[in-house]
C-alpha cells in the first residue's frame, strides 16, 4: 500500500494544523515522526502488509520511511526501492506522454479520435466517434459508460486481450451527452493508449519511458514488466480475521495488457515525491520541465460536482 495521503487524514483528525511556507521544516518532520507509532498502529488494524509513506511541503522533501513487508513470504522488508502498483495514479503520466506528442506534432488535441483509430465507431452511438478529441478522453467528458466488468474479473483476472480494446470500446453505451457530464472511464484511457501506440509504433510504456521517465530521471519508475526486479515488488495479499495475510494473484496490467494505460505503472515512494514535485512546480514557477505538462494539471471538479462547464478541462 502506498500510503502518500496518510497525512492529511492524520492531520484532521489530530488537528494537526497545516504549516505556511515559511515554517520550519525540521520542526514538521519532528511532529511527524512523533505520530508514526499511530501510523503504524492504523496499518496493523487494517491488516496492511507493509506501506511507504512520502511527505513533501513545498518542494521539499520532510519524511519517507518504510513500514511493514513487501514480501511476507520471503521476509522482504518494504523500503526506497519497493515498487508499488500506482493503480490510476498512471494516467497523469498517460496525459502527459501524449502532451509530449503534442509538442512533437504527432498528435493534435483537438483532433477526432477518428483520425487515429479509423474503426472507431460506437455502435450506441455512430456518431459520437467523430466527435471525441484526446482532450475528452483524458478528462472523463465522453458520457461513455465505464463497464470495468467487461475487463476486470475475481482474483485479480484479466479477461480481455489488448488486441479487443477497440472492439470492445465499440460497444460501450452512452449514459449522458458527450460533454456535459464528468463520468469516470478507464476504456478512454485504454483507447489513450492505442493512441499512443499507433502514432509511434512502439508500445506505450516505451513512449512514457523515452518522452517522460528518462527526461524527469524516474529510474524506478515503468509500466513494462521485464525492468522491475522481482526483489523489489510489492506483493498484493488479502487478510483474513484473524490478519493473517493471504497471498493473492498480481493483476497484470504491465505494458501489453488491455488496461496497462488506464493503471499500469509501478513506481516507488522516492519517484513518486520526484513526480509529484514536477506536477506542482507549474504552480511555484510558472514553467515546468517537461513541455505542456501545465496541461495536464489535476482537477478537483468531477469529485465534487459531475456536471461539467467549459473551463474544466484538466486531464490526467
Amino acid at each position: 500500500m502506498l500510503a502518500l495521503m496518510l497525512l492529511p487524514l492524520l492531520a484532521a483528525a489530530r488537528q494537526m494544523p497545516l504549516l505556511p511556507l515559511e515554517s520550519d521544516l525540521s520542526g514538521l518532520r519532528n511532529r511527524l515522526i512523533h505520530v508514526l507509532p499511530e501510523i503504524e498502529a492504523l496499518k496493523n488494524i487494517g491488516g496492511t502488509t507493509g506501506m511507504s509513506i512520502g511527505v513533501m511541503s513545498h518542494g521539499d522533501v520532510v519524511l519517507e520511511t518504510n513500514l511493514g513487508f513487501a514480501d511476507v513470504e520471503r521476509r522482504l522488508v518494504a523500503n526506497s526501492s519497493t515498487r508499488y502498483p500506482i493503480a490510476s495514479l498512471t494516467k497523469a503520466f498517460v496525459a502527459t506522454t501524449i502532451a509530449q506528442l503534442v509538442d512533437e506534432g504527432l498528435l493534435k488535441w483537438d483532433e477526432p479520435l477518428t483520425s487515429y483509430i479509423p474503426e472507431l465507431s460506437f455502435k450506441h452511438n455512430p456518431s459520437l466517434a467523430g466527435q471525441l478529441s484526446l482532450i475528452d478522453i483524458l478528462s472523463h467528458r465522453t458520457g461513455l459508460a465505464r463497464l470495468d466488468a467487461l475487463w476486470l474479473g475475481a482474483d485479480s483476472q484479466t479477461f480481455s486481450a489488448k488486441n479487443f480494446t477497440v472492439s470492445l470500446c465499440n460497444h460501450l453505451p452512452s449514459v449522458y451527452p458527450v460533454r456535459s457530464r464528468w463520468l469516470y472511464n478507464n476504456w478512454m484511457y485504454a483507447l489513450a493508449g492505442e493512441v499512443i501506440e499507433r502514432v509511434t509504433n512502439q508500445s506505450w510504456g516505451q513512449v512514457l519511458s523515452t518522452r517522460v521517465l528518462k527526461r524527469l530521471q524516474l529510474s524506478h519508475t515503468t509500466a513494462i514488466a521485464s525492468e522491475i526486479p522481482r526483489d523489489t515488488l510489492a506483493l498484493p495479499y488479502m487478510i483474513l480475521d484473524d490478519f493473517t495475510p493471504v497471498r493473492v494473484g498480481n493483476m497484470d496490467l504491465t505494458d501489453g495488457s488491455i488496461m496497462s494505460s488506464a493503471g499500469g505503472i509501478r513506481s516507488t515512494v522516492s519517484d513518486l515525491l520526484a513526480w509529484g514535485n514536477t506536477r506542482l512546480s507549474v504552480f511555484r514557477e510558472g514553467e515546468a520541465p517537461l513541455v505542456l505538462l501545465d496541461t495536464t494539471r489535476p482537477s478537483r471538479h468531477g469529485l465534487v460536482r459531475p456536471q461539467l462547464h467549459k473551463q474544466h478541462r484538466h486531464i490526467g
